[in-house]
């Protein structure tokens, strides 16, 4: 797993806690403040912060128009697409298509794929009529009571 994954999950899951750590992680309480504590110290740092954000599920589509002997491509290449040439100029326009999962901060920029930052600007474009939005409110605790897991009794612990 990438740090920055782990960092954006870890800041979501902080930001989105309601009850005690314990019941939810299993972590012991001062674990998670240990927790808390590393996402503020690295948003601190200038990772983006994921509190506030949006969870979407889905193929997220980027467009973006850019001249390539000036600028990157936002994506890695093997997520693109589509390729066109701007007929009069040198620049380009790069259609790339990423699976999900995808974050869209409060800012306005997106984590792609929880991987990549992308901030819609002049010639980059997030199209998101392909995601389902996905509640992530209280998503952690209803899975911690769907989906109850005994160590004790699944390891014939005690």
């Amino acid at each position: 797993m990438r740090i920055e994954t782990l960092f954006f999950v870890c800041s979501l899951f902080v930001s989105t806690s309601v009850v005690a750590a314990e019941t939810v992680t299993g972590l012991p309480e001062e674990e998670f403040k240990a927790m808390e504590l590393l996402v503020e110290k690295v948003v601190g740092l200038g990772m983006p912060d994921a509190k506030g954000a949006v969870f979407y599920a889905g193929e997220a589509s980027i467009s973006q128009k850019f001249d390539p002997d000036r600028d990157e491509p936002v994506l890695p290449m093997r997520y693109c697409k589509t390729q066109m040439t701007n007929s009069g100029t040198k620049e380009m326009t790069y259609g790339f298509d990423m699976p999900g999962p995808h974050l869209k901060l409060k800012d306005g920029s997106w984590v792609i794929g929880l991987l990549f930052m992308v901030r819609p600007k002049d010639g980059i474009s997030v199209g998101s009529d392909k995601l389902e939005e996905r509640k992530i409110e209280g998503a952690v605790e209803a899975a911690a009571k769907k989906h109850r897991f005994d160590a004790a009794a699944k390891l014939k612990v005690g």
